[in-house]
């Protein structure tokens, strides 16, 4: 069951405001989200060229992100790259919202993905990209998430994907798998577990 549509407060050229959001599908949510995140294990590994175009798509992925949930004021790319500091605050009260991540984790886990170096991105690249979140198949650690909770449930993949709402993939993920999974902590990089344990959400 998706949650009614919430407000996340933001400020704004100095003044309290408030932002109209829905719960999005797991698609719409996870769309254009890299494979790694700047507090990943792997994300050291990376070249800085590679660590570069994580930061890059993090960023555009935020981005994105507020043109699909929030629904008032309806905001275009253009419009969220201009909002200062206001953009973080709504994606942080943005997860928190959903499940992802807790009150006291924000300044911990959240925080960091979202203030990492800000990256000029080029408004007609990023205009030029289809829009097709329903059959892009996701990065492999996404994948292997999806799979994971599909399995568990005895679903689809598909239905997971498409027909799940973000809060909902998230509940299911923390109840079913999260406890043990953290048993497993260990193994997380081996498998690709370790970008949904940096963000909130434990793999295996």
């Amino acid at each position: 069951m998706a949650l009614p549509d919430f407000l996340l407060p933001v400020t704004l050229r100095g003044a309290p405001k408030s932002l109209l959001a829905r719960d999005v599908t797991v698609a719409e949510f996870f769309h254009g989200f890299p494979n790694s995140v700047p507090m990943a294990a792997c994300y050291t590994k990376e070249s800085p060229g590679g660590q570069q175009a994580i930061r890059v798509a993090l960023e555009e992925w935020a981005d994105g992100l507020l043109t699909r949930v929030v629904i008032e004021p309806r905001l275009t790319l253009e419009l969220v790259r201009r909002m200062g500091e206001a953009r973080e605050q709504a994606v942080l009260a943005y997860t928190r919202t959903i499940g992802w991540t807790e009150e006291g984790e924000l300044a911990e886990v959240a925080g960091p993905l979202l203030k990492a170096e800000r990256v000029e991105i080029d408004p007609l690249i990023a205009q030029a990209e289809t829009f097709r979140p329903f059959t892009t198949v996701p990065v492999e650690n996404i994948k292997h998430a999806i799979k994971m909770l599909a399995a568990r449930c005895r679903t689809a993949p598909h239905l997971v994907w498409t027909g799940w709402r973000i809060s909902e993939f998230i509940f299911n993920w923390r109840v079913l798998l999260q406890d043990e999974l953290l048993t497993r902590r260990a193994g997380a990089s081996a498998d690709g577990g370790e970008l949904l344990a940096a963000v909130g959400i434990e793999s295996e």
